[in-house]
């Protein structure tokens, strides 16, 4: 990838609202650069069979800490457990970025980032840093954080026939 001003480094993907509320409660501890978050359009790409790595950021009030926890129910499972008041929770994708303070070499050597050089695991090993169990904002405490990895996925394209007969889902004649 070039490192031109104007050059395409990122790919397309959703963020949450609610992840990119609970990001901003971080202020420069987690700018948009740690994740390798590019909110210009015109320096990204779309990708249909790229899924991109995300982080799953959980916080609770702190006030809601020094109450009793609340008797719920699962509805899916019908099990009784005991939570937090006010818990948020929402998904940030992040990706490789020059940003990442501990990037290192396949031998475990550290080095300068470059975003040939940095892994996903270098940027993850960045943000659980950053995004470490504390209060965050003044308001909200850290309770957990999840890493999901990157994934690349086969697209399928089903447009190439109108679907007919009782055979819908691939558009190909039911005989």
């Amino acid at each position: 990838m070039s490192t031109e001003p104007s050059a395409v480094t990122a790919v397309q993907a959703s963020i949450t609202v609610q992840g990119d509320n609970i990001k901003t409660l971080f202020g420069a501890t987690a700018p948009d650069t740690l994740f390798g978050i590019e909110r210009d359009l015109s320096k990204t790409e779309i990708d249909e069979s790229f899924y991109a790595a995300e982080c799953i950021i959980t916080v609770v009030p702190n006030a809601s800490l020094t109450q009793a926890k609340t008797q719920k129910q699962s509805k899916i499972t019908k099990r009784n457990y005991k939570a937090y008041e006010g818990i948020r929770s929402g998904s940030v994708p992040y990706g490789r970025t020059t940003n990442a303070p501990q990037a290192e070499t396949e031998g475990g050597t550290p080095t300068t980032p470059t975003l040939a050089t940095v892994s996903e695991e270098d940027v993850r090993k960045s943000l659980m840093t950053a995004l470490k169990k504390g209060t965050v904002g003044g308001q909200y405490t850290v309770l957990g954080l999840h890493f999901i990895p990157k994934e690349f996925v086969t697209v399928r394209s089903f447009d190439r026939a109108k679907p007919t007969g009782n055979n819908l889902a691939t558009g190909l004649p039911s005989n």
